[in-house]
């Protein structure tokens, strides 16, 4: 008996412990109120649920029926088409049983024609019920679809150049070629073809080298890529060509940094994104470890 009032004792003393804790009792009321929420949004789900079903079975049932007359009215019809079609059908056949056809046909054929007048007629009177809703509140309307609208994907998904253009912290680097593309016209003020045209000539003589700077006006290089340019695009004069070809040189340069800018600004935010990854890992790990250490003490 003493060993027996102990243990009890011991229990109602660690009872009274977990009670009393109030890490404990503040876990318990967050759990019950999770449990509340998730319950809630269970039977929501589940009432949303009967009711699409009970809209798709009604859907189903008139589909069914639509078909099932349907297919009545047409075999009957190629039944009266076969007996009527063939002279010696038409002989051996009593007449009275093709004007009973014949009668039949029509009656499911005025059935059918009511049934969808009068589906007709509910839709209609619903389509006059939502346009007098409509327009007793068109604020309502208007502001729900403004609601419904979706983003589009370029701001629901930025990209890193928008990013760091409307940043707080801006990018010296993007800033300049952003501000270089709104000064100066597309493709240089040349047309599209000519550009291409320019680029390719251009890669054949200087894509090998990364470190370019302005070629001079004299230099041999120079002076056969501006001959094949003339070449290639009809009417051009070499004083273009040169304008054209510091264009394009400040053009890769400065391109050249906005790409090199957004490779480090990728590099950072992918760090910043492992740091708050860490964080919240060891946070976890020590609410665990506290939680396992409460538990031990309880025991």
């Amino acid at each position: 008996m003493n060993s027996r009032s102990s243990v009890a004792s011991n229990s109602l003393s660690n009872f009274s412990l977990i009670e009393s804790s109030p890490n404990t009792s503040a876990r318990l009321r967050r759990l019950k109120i999770q449990e509340d929420i998730l319950t809630a949004a269970a039977n929501k789900i589940l009432l949303n649920c009967e009711s699409e079903e009970r809209e798709n079975a009604d859907l189903k049932n008139y589909v069914s029926k639509v078909k099932r007359s349907y297919s009545e009215i047409k075999t009957l019809f190629q039944d009266i088409k076969t007996l009527t079609g063939d002279q010696d059908n038409l002989k051996n056949t009593d007449i009275d049983d093709i004007k009973k056809d014949i009668l039949e046909l029509e009656a499911k054929v005025t059935n059918f024609k009511n049934f969808l007048r009068r589906e007709l007629t509910v839709l209609r009177v619903a389509e006059k019920e939502l346009i007098q809703q409509i327009n007793d509140n068109p604020q309502e309307i208007k502001s729900g679809l403004v609601k419904a609208q979706t983003k589009p994907y370029s701001e629901l998904v930025p990209s890193p150049v928008r990013v760091l253009i409307h940043s707080p912290l801006k990018s010296v680097e993007v800033q300049r070629f952003q501000e270089f593309l709104k000064t100066t016209k597309r493709f240089g003020g040349w047309n599209e073809y000519n550009h291409n045209s320019f680029v390719s000539v251009w890669n054949k003589y200087y894509k090998q080298d990364n470190n370019l700077h302005t070629p001079y006006k004299d230099d041999a290089t120079y002076l056969r890529f501006s001959n094949e340019v003339c070449q290639k695009i009809f009417g051009i004069k070499p004083d273009e060509i040169w304008s054209h070809t510091q264009w394009y040189l400040e053009y890769v340069h400065l391109k050249s940094c906005q790409e090199e800018a957004l490779s480090k600004w990728k590099d950072n935010k992918r760090k910043i994104k492992y740091s708050k990854q860490k964080k919240v890992e060891n946070t976890e790990e020590k609410s665990k470890t506290r939680e396992q250490r409460v538990q031990v003490k309880f025991r």
